[in-house]
């Protein structure tokens, strides 16, 4: 990574962690980590890091006094690994994070790092706030189902889904990507909010790609099973069962046996978890009628969609969306 632009974000990270002492200060606190040990559970709150409503991105370099620092946060964050081999813990997992590397974490991460040495690691860490992860990053990739099922189930309680996404070998360079996203961070010039959520979305569909393909080529087994939860994600409004068995050339008594083998579950009760995965979506991210949601993905009846929404999900798909605006 360019030294001189290294430099800039560097004095920029220590111009907002002044301003972040200062506010910690005036709230009764000697210091973030006074902040941390004093409540249990800790959150960082969003008005730390985003002084203002308008402003919606973060970026900084890791600094190692918070190693120690155990918290969470109340929006994301995407860690990418600049040079180094620092280990931060994740839920109890320990990661690696080697030069090129990137892990993105959801509010319900709790983490630190057990290792980081000044000097010879450097981590870039991009915070985002919900909305701008939601509503400008997320709407453009909602068909993925990595992400499909990463950001619906964060948002649920005892579900035990990952809290984080890992990313430890990139086939492709990001290293450019990252140096122009936090040239534009620094420069604030016209446009630059436009230019970032672009380019993080540039970013994390490259992610994703080098992802699915690593994924594509560690499959044995389950390759069959992969490849029907990819085709039922990229057309769950308008598939079923014959749709599929025409699609992968299976006699239907086949494809459903095959199906239960490997889930335990229907070819129906699937479809509809991702029919409802992306409507808990819509509801979330979108601004459709509860009646466009459900037509979106599939379901004429809405009154089916009300009921078999609210098997799901414990609450009315109003109530749902209530709950995440």
């Amino acid at each position: 990574m360019d030294q001189a632009l290294v430099d800039q974000l560097w004095q920029s990270t220590n111009k907002q962690e002044e301003r972040i002492t200062d506010l910690i200060e005036r709230e009764g606190y000697r210091s973030l980590l006074d902040f941390i040990n004093t409540n249990d559970n800790a959150t960082l709150p969003r008005h730390y890091y985003f002084a203002s409503d308008q402003k919606q991105l973060y970026l900084s370099f890791h600094q190692e006094m918070y190693n120690p620092m155990v918290h969470h946060h109340d929006f994301f964050e995407i860690i990418y690994a600049c040079r180094g081999q620092a280990i931060g813990v994740i839920n109890g997992e320990e990661i690696r994070l080697e030069q090129g590397c990137v892990c993105i974490m959801n509010p319900k991460a709790v983490h630190y790092f057990k290792e980081y040495r000044t000097g010879e690691d450097l981590i870039l860490n991009i915070l985002l706030t919900k909305e701008m992860f939601q509503k400008s990053m997320y709407l453009r990739l909602i068909e993925d189902p990595i992400l499909n099922s990463f950001f619906t189930q964060y948002r649920l309680e005892n579900v035990g889904q990952d809290s984080f996404m890992f990313f430890p070998s990139l086939e492709e360079n990001i290293e450019p990507i990252i140096e122009l996203l936090i040239t534009e961070f620094l420069n604030e010039k016209l446009y630059s909010s436009v230019t970032t959520e672009s380019l993080l979305t540039v970013l994390l569909a490259i992610v994703l790609r080098n992802f699915k393909k690593s994924q594509r080529e560690n499959t044995t087994t389950n390759s069959k099973i992969v490849e029907i939860y990819d085709y039922l994600h990229q057309n769950y409004q308008t598939a079923d069962l014959m749709s599929a068995v025409a699609h992968f050339h299976y006699h239907p008594k086949y494809l459903s046996s095959l199906i239960h083998k490997q889930t335990g579950k229907t070819f129906k009760q699937i479809l509809n978890e991702i029919k409802l995965q992306n409507a808990a979506n819509f509801l979330a991210y979108s601004e459709y009628s509860v009646e466009q949601i459900s037509e979106l993905i599939g379901y004429q009846d809405t009154s089916y969609f009300y009921k078999i929404f609210k098997e799901a999900y414990g609450q009315s798909p109003t109530q749902y969306r209530q709950k995440y605006l």
